[in-house]
């Protein structure tokens, strides 16, 4: 993706409305994607992408379902460039929770 896209995606994603939400710098470097359908958890009524971190263990952003499309790559590159040279990618999970905690 060129630099003006990743800014563009990076500018998009940390601008998401309630509930959507978007950590500021994971402590770990390995990803994977959790996919909440519509209606499986009342938070999110349209459905999310959870990104998670450490095992499946942390979330570090909750993004709209219409993000299905991009690749996980795309948004750790947005989101945490500084994690992307030493970044690894785990296929999608079950649905566990990404409600962002206060």
């Amino acid at each position: 993706m060129k630099n003006t896209k990743m800014t563009d995606l990076r500018e998009e994603l940390k601008a998401l409305p309630d509930p959507y939400w978007v950590g500021e710098n994971p402590s770990f470097n390995d990803y994977n994607r959790e996919i909440i359908e519509p209606g499986m958890i009342d938070v999110f009524p349209e459905g999310a992408i959870g990104i998670r971190v450490d095992d499946d263990f942390w979330a570090v952003a909750a993004l709209p379902l219409s993000y299905i499309d991009t690749p996980l790559e795309d948004i750790v590159e947005a989101l945490w460039p500084e994690h992307t040279m030493d970044a690894t990618y785990n296929p999608d999970v079950g649905v566990y929770n990404v409600q962002k905690t206060k």
